[in-house]
């Protein structure tokens, strides 16, 4: 399967695909400097499996925390 995603990614790399319609418009979200049990609250009550991680300054993504994160997180 890798050699076929090689192929499309060499083929249509610069094709643009119009993913709005499928994303949720204002998802949940963390910040930087936010707890971990703040992160673990929203998990729980949301049943997320993914948080997108946001600067404080200008909002911009730094990264994404998974369910499985967490998971790994609280067995250290």
């Amino acid at each position: 399967h890798t050699d076929e995603f090689q192929i499309i990614a060499e083929r249509d790399g610069s094709t643009i695909v119009d993913l709005r319609p499928y994303m949720v418009p204002r998802p949940f979200t963390a910040h930087e400097n936010d707890s971990i049990q703040k992160c673990l609250e929203v998990f729980r009550l949301m049943n997320l499996r993914h948080l997108p991680v946001l600067n404080e300054d200008d909002g911009s993504l730094v990264g994404i925390i998974t369910r499985q994160d967490l998971f790994a997180f609280m067995t250290v």
